[in-house]
């Protein structure tokens, strides 16, 4: 019997003792969704970190280290998978994204990137230059882009194959 596809899925889990946000709801729908589907085998990563306060350099070195973390996880558990499901908010989707999108290059699967909320261009266009060209030569190319709102598939439509998902 075929068991299905295996999917890991990588993104914002809930949990007790942290404040959840929308993001983590709606991962946390999509993986109970999947796995009651029965046909597809999935595998989650909860890239869910617990809040310490920190500013300036320190904050971007946790939040950097958190990344490669993701990456490394992702590298190690992508090979047993058909493809990769990298779902962030528009900052870890510009932050993290590329280096999952590497890790899943270096492995050889096929990555499917989701951004959270209807913002990923006014984050994007926030961001310096380097981190511009960055999403826009990695986690931009993915081979399907999930966004939640039409507009949003509008202005990455040259960018990306992309889809709309509420």
């Amino acid at each position: 019997m075929n068991a299905g596809p295996r999917v890991l899925l990588v993104g914002p889990l809930p949990r007790s003792g942290t404040s959840v946000g929308g993001t983590q709801v709606s991962f946390d729908q999509l993986v109970r969704d999947l796995r009651s589907r029965g046909h597809v085998q999935v595998l989650t990563l909860d890239t869910t970190r617990s809040h310490v306060p920190s500013r300036g350099i320190a904050h971007h070195l946790r939040e950097f280290v958190h990344a490669v973390s993701i990456a490394s996880s992702v590298y190690r558990q992508g090979r047993t998978c058909d493809v990769v499901l990298f779902n962030a908010s528009a900052d870890g989707f510009l932050l993290g994204g590329p280096l999952v999108w590497l890790a899943t290059r270096m492995v050889g699967r096929p990555i499917v990137a989701r951004a959270f909320g209807g913002g990923l261009d006014e984050a994007l266009a926030r961001k310096n230059p380097m981190v511009r060209a960055l999403a826009a030569s990695t986690i931009l190319r993915s081979q399907l882009v999930l966004l939640q709102t039409r507009s949003l598939c509008e202005h990455f439509a040259a960018r990306a194959e992309v889809r709309h998902l509420p």
